[in-house]
């Protein structure tokens, strides 16, 4: 298992999960692509077509920098440069990892 850290889409917290390193990231989404089906960060993870967060945050994140880039109608925050502050960071909402789909992963998924 490996622990990745993803960027909330909406506030720009820091959220992790361990998850086996052969799964590969497709794309962090504010919502959900219909014809897919997530796991929240504690279920089947590699049974799923990606992870559903909930944004809490994570009290030792990274220097984000500024700067970062807007998606469609969602901006990151930029207003901070240390990381989330405990207990006022994440702002709980759901956001969706996308595993990337090769021809190899959807043959051996049907």
């Amino acid at each position: 298992m490996v622990e990745v850290s993803y960027y909330c889409p909406y506030c720009g917290a820091v959220t992790s999960v361990d998850r086996a390193p052969e799964l590969r990231d497709g794309s962090v989404r504010a919502h959900p692509d219909p014809d897919r089906q997530y796991a929240d960060t504690t279920g089947d993870l590699e049974a799923a077509d990606g992870i559903e967060f909930v944004c809490l945050g994570d009290v030792d994140a990274p220097d984000r920098g500024s700067g970062r880039p807007e998606t469609g109608d969602v901006t990151f925050r930029t207003d901070r440069q240390d990381g989330p502050i405990p207990g006022k960071d994440g702002c709980g909402r759901t956001f969706y990892l996308n595993y990337y789909r090769s021809p190899a992963w959807i043959e051996r998924r049907t």
